[in-house]
This record gives structure tokens, sequence and C-alpha cells, in this order.
């Protein structure tokens, strides 16, 4: 974890924020808070900015992860919301190797064995779902067959059973 900025450890990371959101720039909050005693520069004032807009970005960032995943949630009740959330999880973890600048962990192996695990998941749904799609499209073909034979004697009615049975679409 970073150590925290001067910002922080003076609690002042709120009112640098309202300060400037109020219209003053960085040069004008940090000579207003050096002259109350607080130990803060302006680059310091502006560090804090910055890391409070990246913070609000993330936030934002996480509100439409958050979205897209109710909506897939909605849409579809099975495997697509895994694989929506293993691929999540694995844009997060790639996110976060991106920032490291060197491997410190103490077991570096369990890092990357855990991504090879959400790659496993990754393809085990894909497969999941394409052996679903495949039985689905089998069973349709079995009742469509059955009708046939039950209703050699009512050419109509199958035609129209058989038109309804290959409007039907698998749920996922």
């Amino acid at each position: 974890m970073p150590a925290r900025s001067k910002a922080e450890l003076q609690g002042l990371v709120e009112r640098i924020k309202c300060e400037y959101d109020a219209g003053k720039n960085t040069r004008q909050i940090a000579r207003e808070l050096q002259a109350e005693g607080f130990d803060i520069s302006k680059s310091g004032v502006h560090r804090s900015i910055k890391s409070s807009r990246e913070a609000a970005g993330q936030y934002e960032q996480a509100v439409r992860e958050a979205r897209v995943m109710m909506e897939t949630v909605r849409n579809n009740p099975n495997t697509e919301v895994a694989e929506v959330a293993t691929s999540m999880v694995s844009q997060k973890m790639l996110e976060y190797v991106k920032q490291i600048d060197g491997l410190e962990f103490e077991t570096p192996e369990q890092f990357i064995h855990c991504l090879a695990q959400i790659a496993q998941t990754q393809a085990r749904l894909g497969k999941l779902r394409m052996d679903y799609l495949k039985g689905f499209e089998a069973a349709k073909g079995e009742v469509l067959k059955e009708l046939a034979d039950e209703l050699k004697q009512e050419p109509e009615l199958m035609t129209r059973l058989a038109e309804m049975v290959a409007r039907l679409q698998p749920r996922h």
C-alpha cells in the first residue's frame, strides 16, 4: 500500500476538493492552508486533487460495470452471468498487475495460479454453453420427430406445432 499523502495525513483532502470545486486554484489553496499552519505545497494540493479525480473515475467505472452486470443478470440468468463476472475479475487483476512496479509477493505462484484458474473457468463456461446449445437443438429435433410420428394423420396440426417448436429459443 502506498504511503499516505500529507493532505491525507492532515485530514485536508475534502477541504482541498471543496476549495478547488469552489473555483480556487492550487496555489491559492496551498497558500491559504500554509497560512493556517499546515505543511503542504502547491504540488501536494495538485496531487490531492488528481488523486480525488482518479478515485471518482474509478467509482464511475465501478458503477458502469455494476450496471452491465445487473443488465446481464436480468436478461440472461445463467452462464453469461458467470462469464461476465470472470471477465471482470480477469480485467481487474490485469489492471492490478499493470500497476505493480515489481512482483514483490511472498508467493507469486499463487497469483499466477489464480489467473490460470480464471482462464480455465472462462473456457469451461464457454464449453458448457456450447454443450447446452447442442443439447437444446438435439431436444428440439427429437420433439419434432416424435410429433411427426404421432401426428401423421394431422398434417396441418403437425405443421403448426413444428413452426412453434422451431421458434423456441434456449434460455441462457
